[in-house]
């Protein structure tokens, strides 16, 4: 078998992400970022706010685009637009700093 990668965990969570103190890995989440990430979230426009909101429900690009009759690459398209004003690399990313920042 070859050798196991390790997941580029900085790139996946645009954020700083080392060891804990257990040992088990685990994101450096700080608080001016969550600030940051809410000012970040008011440049979005309406419907980049829908795409938003429906991605953090789970619905997939397909699901989101039948919902918001939309072509599946016009919700890609958004996404990409998502990512780059929010700083964010995955959807998972996006969901999870969305839920950081309305946890604050």
């Amino acid at each position: 078998m070859g050798k196991r990668v390790q997941p580029d965990w900085n790139r996946i969570f645009g954020t700083e992400f080392s060891k804990g103190t257990s040992g088990k890995n685990r994101c450096l989440w700080m608080p001016q970022q969550t600030k940051a990430f809410i000012e970040r979230l008011a440049t979005l426009s309406p419907r980049e706010r829908q795409i938003t909101a429906l991605s953090g429900e789970g619905l997939s690009n397909k699901m989101i685009a039948q919902k918001l009759n939309l072509s599946e690459g016009t919700v890609k398209a958004h996404l990409h637009r998502i990512f780059c004003k929010l700083h964010v690399q995955s959807r998972f990313a996006l969901i999870d700093a969305f839920a950081r920042a309305k946890s604050d």
